[in-house]
């Protein structure tokens, strides 16, 4: 039951903005980190982009954005103490 209730983490990727599509662009990326039983925003959880060095914490509304990405296709993973790790 601990583990059922504990282990979703929903992530609503709000926006992937990529201004322009040359190469020499960068976008961000935001959104934000919920709990699926409760709807309750996820203080403090770290955002990673998968294979990098780039990512965020959710603030107090549990919205993160990730600055500077490059144009392209990544995998987030998701981890906060108390919840099991989710990649997306």
């Amino acid at each position: 039951m601990f583990n059922k209730f504990f282990k979703i983490i929903v992530i609503f990727i709000t926006l992937i903005t990529l201004q322009n599509l040359s190469a020499q662009t960068k976008g961000s990326i935001t959104g934000t980190v919920i709990d699926k039983s409760t709807g309750e925003a996820l203080i403090g959880a770290n955002v990673i982009l998968q294979g990098t060095k780039q990512g965020a914490s959710t603030d107090i509304e549990g919205k993160f954005r990730i600055n500077s990405v490059e144009p392209g296709t990544y995998t987030l993973v998701i981890s906060m103490i108390s919840y099991s790790k989710q990649v997306i």
